[in-house]
């Protein structure tokens, strides 16, 4: 295998400049550690529809969590609820 004046191999090559060599190299001419929403996706390289969706999901969970909390504080609720019926149900008695 032919070095190149750095020494360097054809496959220890980093011609971009961003510390992944040239054969692993996901987004050449960009930076690859560049992935802000960590979807394994260099943001370079990255369509806006691939972003898109990515925050699509990010709502999505959201919402879910969102629902799942409504959920918890409306069992609260009626547990709470509940329980004040059964001690007043106690108190008649």
């Amino acid at each position: 295998e032919t070095v190149d004046i750095n020494g360097c191999s054809s496959a220890q090559r980093d011609t971009d400049g961003d510390n992944v060599t040239d054969l692993l190299d996901k987004c050449m001419g960009f930076n690859d550690a560049k992935d802000t929403n960590n979807n394994g996706i260099p943001d370079d390289c990255e369509s806006e529809s691939e972003e898109e969706s990515y925050i699509g999901e990010d709502r999505k969970a959201n919402s879910n969590l969102l629902s799942i909390k409504n959920t918890v504080i409306a069992l609260a609720g009626v547990v709470i609820l509940l329980l004040c019926l059964r001690l007043k149900s106690s108190d008649n008695s």
